[in-house]
């Protein structure tokens, strides 16, 4: 005998179909920003070549770590702890139409900026110790750095939505 259930995955998709479009647009942005902090966790935020060759290949052993560098390695994974945070600060702006979780986003979205371009940009163009050893070491942006920019700027965006579009009050009770 099935039941029809209010919780799960088919009330939160009621929920999604009943959003106006500042609701569903929050939840995309922020969902998006979210997606790609971890995923910056993950992938490599620089590279670094050597003449042409890979690193790995002309390195010595104990350099071979810094050839290539994810997200996870750069922040000791801190930016998942900020994808949970973009989450559920996202629920509670689409959802709840809370200013505050909308000005949470916009606070996230600076502060994962200012790691990406005061931290993260400058090593990714550094060359360490592997360009003292090998003059012609040229160290190259990944993917990860612009995804970080990416989840940067769309968590911004989130929480700017829920601050600048938000439903009369009568209406979210």
């Amino acid at each position: 005998m099935a039941r029809s259930s209010t919780r799960g995955t088919g009330a939160f998709l009621r929920g999604v179909g009943a959003a106006s479009w500042t609701e569903r647009l929050v939840l995309a942005l922020g969902m998006a920003a979210a997606v790609l902090l971890v995923a910056a966790e993950l992938t490599p935020l620089y590279a670094i070549d050597v003449a042409g060759a890979s690193c790995d290949v002309v390195a010595e052993p104990a350099l071979r770590d810094q050839c290539v560098t994810t997200g996870g390695n750069a922040h000791s994974y801190g930016f998942l702890l900020l994808a949970l945070l973009a989450l559920a600060m996202t629920f509670g702006a689409a959802f709840g139409g809370s200013a505050p979780a909308g000005a949470a986003l916009c606070t996230l979205g600076v502060v994962v900026l200012a790691i990406s371009l005061g931290r993260d940009l400058p090593a990714a163009r550094s060359t360490g110790e592997i360009g003292v050893q090998f003059l012609q070491a040229n160290a190259s942006i990944a993917v990860g750095l612009w995804f970080e920019l990416a989840a940067g700027l769309l968590a911004i965006a989130a929480g700017v939505v829920r601050l600048r579009w938000r439903r009369p009050r009568e209406e979210r009770a």
